[in-house]
């Protein structure tokens, strides 16, 4: 990709305004051709008429070549300072006027520029995405995000909304699947992401600051990196404004799966998705059973594909389920056998640093490794953190959420308590030297806090901002977030006395 400084950005004619083409005789036209970047089409806003370019925030000169769609066509953009001023022009939402002319006529259109992923999905109906998968083709933009190269990708794709309470919510998350030209699964990596076919993409519509959910996931991921042994590799996600059939849909998150690969898991692991509050009855599990079924009350198999024996698949969350959640009476030694305490201290801390209020039980992948002889050893990892530091369910507001500005309160699962009540020595002295040690890395206040600021920073500089604005002016971004900045604080240093005392009570 050629880069461009100075008299012709992205390889454009420049001239003064649109006086140009009507000194000469040349009529505007209604619609035209469309517009190309590197002979791919450009992703298009029909009700603002306008094209959204991607472009890297931490260089000085433009990248790439636009062109028209169609040979018949020549594309030239207006004289403007902002091509001198990129990351201005990139933070502001300042937009270019660019003209498609042939002999007779000339369309004018709007050029912004993000420093942001753009995702562009066409699909065949071209009307709303539904509940069902609907065939289309995605284009991504990525300028520079875990990657040291401009990047575009197409491909194929079936589409469908996706979430639970949330698909409610006028700002939907989709399910994306990609797929090559012969309509097989295409295993390709996405914003400096790993390799997969199956993506989601999260609309963050019930956090008005829109980082909550990305800080979260970074977190976990820190305490994933922290120990890599452990295998506990949550869900990753990624900025990108989302574009479905012309439409302008504002700032999702791209996430990465959550799967078997993932977690490093064979053919004889287990991994269970919980997306309810309900525990599952023994009946629950009978009848799962019995049926052949891959779903028992709120929890789902999603490993393995194939199932043989449904009742040795269930067996290991049955077990689990009556050991921790149904069953008073816990026998310490053959529950510490089926755990594995580190798992379980990184997610308690992990719940209770986010304040993740909707990811006790519910929200939680549990990960069964299953030995030869049918043991096994479960593994917690939370995934869909949109309510989470200090953000709380609120049926009653629009988008389902409120800010609860009490910071000592207690957002947990139960296992880990159930264990240490147990064995209050053995689990509080092993759970108290795991929590120091990660406060003195990954768990520093200054450290989550530059998190949110950095993302929140993304956010502005981008642009993204401007338009999520524009497009949802009933849920605004919130900018101010010295709220949410002072709760955090004010909850580590509660966290630091309240582990003390919970370790050694």
């Amino acid at each position: 990709m050629q880069t461009f400084a100075g008299s012709k950005p992205f390889g454009l004619e420049l001239v003064e305004n649109v006086g140009a083409w009507a000194e000469k005789g040349i009529r505007e036209a209604e619609s035209g051709p469309g517009i190309l970047f590197e002979e791919v089409p450009l992703p298009y806003d029909e009700e603002n008429n306008t094209f959204i370019l991607p472009q890297s925030i931490h260089t000085r000169d433009w990248t790439g070549e636009l062109s028209a769609a169609d040979d018949g066509y020549s594309l030239y953009g207006e004289r403007d300072v902002y091509w001198q001023r990129k990351q201005d022009a990139i933070r502001e939402g300042h937009a270019f006027s660019l003209w498609l002319v042939n002999g007779e006529s000339y369309i004018e259109y709007k050029l912004v520029v993000s420093g942001m992923p753009v995702i562009s999905i066409d699909t065949e109906s071209k009307g709303q995405i539904q509940d069902t998968d609907e065939r289309g083709v995605v284009r991504i933009f990525n300028p520079d995000v875990g990657s040291d190269r401009y990047e575009i990708h197409q491909s194929y794709m079936t589409c469908r909304i996706k979430g639970g309470t949330s698909r409610a919510l006028e700002k939907k998350g989709y399910a994306l699947k990609l797929y090559d030209y012969q309509w097989k699964k295409a295993d390709i990596p996405l914003l400096g992401m790993r390799s997969d076919n199956n993506w989601k993409l999260n609309a963050l519509y019930t956090d008005d600051t829109r980082i909550r959910e990305k800080t979260a996931a970074q977190i976990w991921q820190a305490f994933s990196a922290a120990d890599k042994d452990l295998r506990q590799d949550g869900p990753r996600l990624e900025y990108a404004e989302l574009i479905i059939n012309e439409e302008y849909l504002g700032i999702y998150c791209l996430v990465e799966p959550v799967d078997a690969e993932k977690l490093n898991l064979d053919k004889n692991d287990i991994l269970y998705k919980v997306v309810g509050w309900k525990v599952p009855t023994e009946n629950d599990f009978t009848v799962a059973v019995a049926n052949s079924a891959p779903t028992a009350a709120a929890i789902r198999i999603n490993h393995p594909g194939v199932i043989s024996d449904y009742a040795a698949v269930w067996h290991p969350m049955q077990d689990y389920n009556e050991r921790f959640y149904l069953n008073p009476d816990l026998d310490y030694e053959e529950a510490l056998a089926t755990v594995n305490t580190a798992n379980l201290s990184d997610v308690f801390m992990f719940l209770m640093v986010t304040s993740a209020s909707d990811n006790h039980y519910k929200n939680m992948y549990f990960a069964a490794e299953v030995a030869r002889d049918g043991e096994y050893v479960m593994k917690q990892i939370p995934w869909d953190l949109d309510y989470t530091f200090g953000n709380v369910f609120y049926g009653e507001s629009p988008n389902l959420v409120r800010f609860l500005e009490d910071y000592s309160c207690i957002y947990a699962d139960s296992t880990l308590p159930r264990l240490k009540f147990a064995n209050p020595e053995e689990i509080g002295t092993a759970f108290l030297a795991r929590w120091h040690q990660h406060r003195e890395s990954f768990l520093k206040t200054e450290e989550i806090l530059r998190l949110l600021k950095e993302n929140q920073r993304y956010l502005a500089e981008t642009g993204a901002v401007v338009r999520e604005n524009q497009r949802w002016q009933e849920f605004p971004v919130n900018m101010d977030i010295s709220g949410l900045l002072q709760y955090q604080e004010e909850r580590m240093r509660w966290l630091d006395a309240y582990f003390t005392e919970w370790a050694d009570y």
